[in-house]
């Protein structure tokens, strides 16, 4: 049964219109609907280098702005330009906050650890303002970049592929590093579990899941058979079934869901035409940021639940919806005073 109340349903109206969410292009399947995860689109219309299957957006991370909300980077390797976008869905290079060209990323990714953003310039590690200025590290030693980059905010480090040196934890606070995994060549995406314990990095076409203090190898993920080149991953976080198991961006435009304990791998959704790569947490509300040859979507994986972070507290009301249910709640107070006089 449906109950029409006057006066408040002007002000619902107007919430749904507020939140209607961005149209996707990966689209998922029946089990991964099934299993509640839902997708958005945060920014379309980036540079490829083909039209189909090409390279485009790659180092990507959320970062505070210091205004209480959230600014997110976006390196588009295809024009060497670097993008400041709002932490909003429904982004283009046009609503870009900043823009920096000539951004020497080599494909790089990004990460946000203690409020920071770091990425690769060039042949550098360095940091980030919630604007896009580029500081480099200062460490002796330090590696060249090669791809991969994931925070782990429990042991305060940054997990690394490196060309030449495996892969590595770097420690920008005390400006050192440690080499958790030596002689590993072609790592890729990296993403680190929330409870900062294991990495999972892509090598040769598999994805790998390694223990970060010791650099013991933990356990090579099932591969669903046949085409399958996976690059970037996130790890869930839930007080449900979902727990523990690993979101896989491949560069087909399939999305796999990765079971550890079974060892199992399920597709849950498809992007047709698009090359998937890397991933970056958005902390700020629990859903994955998964980019493409020319967009970049967001998987979420519902209330209680976080894919590369742990879960955010509830939600409380933006003070626009705050104000809209305050003057439905008053029109319908307005109502019931007019009815009884």
């Amino acid at each position: 049964m449906q109950y029409r109340i006057h006066g408040l349903l002007p002000a619902v109206a107007a919430m749904a219109v507020l939140s209607l969410p961005a149209k996707a292009n990966l689209i998922l399947n029946a089990t991964g609907i099934a299993d509640g995860f839902s997708v958005t689109t945060f920014a379309s219309g980036l540079a490829s280098t083909a039209a189909t299957f090409g390279q485009g957006p790659f180092g990507t991370t959320v970062v505070g702005n210091g205004s209480g909300g959230y600014n997110v980077l976006v390196d588009d390797f295809a024009n060497s330009t670097l993008y400041v976008f709002n932490d909003v869905d429904g982004q283009t290079p046009g609503s870009a906050l900043t823009t920096h060209s000539g951004f020497n990323s080599g494909a790089n990714g990004y990460a946000t650890l203690n409020g920071i953003a770091y990425g690769g310039n060039g042949t550098q590690y360095g940091s980030f303002t919630s604007t896009g200025v580029f500081t480099p590290l200062n460490i002796a030693g330090l590696p060249e970049p090669q791809w991969g980059l994931a925070a782990d905010s429990v042991t305060g480090e940054l997990i690394a592929s490196t060309f030449g040196g495996g892969l590595i934890a770097i420690n920008p606070t005390t400006n050192t590093f440690r080499t958790i995994v030596p002689g590993l060549t072609n790592i890729d995406g990296v993403s680190v579990s929330p409870d900062g314990l294991t990495a999972y990095i892509e090598v040769n076409g598999s994805v790998r899941a390694y223990n970060v203090q010791t650099g013991t190898l933990i356990e090579t993920l099932a591969s669903p058979g046949g085409s399958y080149l996976p690059d970037g991953t996130g790890v869930i976080s839930s007080s449900n079934a979902l727990n523990g198991q690993v979101i896989i961006n491949d560069n087909f435009g399939n999305v796999y869901l990765a079971n550890p304990v079974a060892n199992t791998v399920t597709l849950i959704g498809s992007n047709a035409n698009e090359r998937g790569d890397f991933t970056s947490p958005d902390f700020s509300n629990g859903t994955l940021l998964m980019v493409y040859s020319d967009q970049i979507e967001r998987l979420s994986c519902g209330a209680n639940c976080a894919i590369g972070s742990t879960p955010p507290p509830s939600s409380v009301p933006e003070p626009s919806s705050v104000f809209l249910i305050g003057t439905g709640l008053a029109g319908l107070m307005g109502w019931f005073r007019r009815k009884s006089a």
